[in-house]
């Protein structure tokens, strides 16, 4: 969602977890897809922090779709009923402490300061890892992601 919205619905300080996606538009991209139907997918560009509506599009005729996203497998309403569409599921598992060191290089590179990207870390992005780790529907196959 905008941040314009995430504001409205005072979720700013949440964005990047499950509540501040569209996942029923999500579902009803899937849906459309399954019935072989010209869909766009939207992009979200990291440097303006703003979602693109239509940027890509998927052509009726494509039989095989990759899905990739933390929360595609989350044991929650609405996103366990994404399952349905998935034929193959793969979980990539990082151990908490390589994912904030990662977290922390992509928050500098998009230009913010260190103690304001720690902060983000442990209130935002760790306990949505955390809620996934927890609480997700099981996978066909887990890979173990190094580092």
């Amino acid at each position: 969602m905008d941040n314009s919205i995430l504001i409205e619905r005072g979720l700013r300080n949440r964005k990047g977890s499950p509540e501040t996606f569209d996942v029923n538009g999500f579902a009803d991209l899937l849906r459309r897809l399954e019935k072989k139907e010209e869909i766009y997918v939207p992009a979200f560009d990291r440097d303006t922090e703003h979602a693109i509506n239509c940027a890509y599009p998927i052509p009726y005729h494509d039989d095989l779709v990759i899905v990739e996203g933390n929360y595609l497998l989350l044991d929650e309403p609405i996103w366990r009923d994404l399952s349905d569409y998935w034929n193959l599921t793969v979980f990539l598992e990082l151990d908490l402490r390589s994912l904030k060191r990662r977290l922390t290089k992509r928050w500098i590179a998009q230009g913010f300061d260190e103690q304001e990207v720690g902060v983000w870390i442990e209130t935002n992005d760790l306990p949505n890892a955390q809620r996934v780790l927890r609480n997700r529907i099981p996978e066909d196959i887990t890979l173990y992601v190094r580092g």
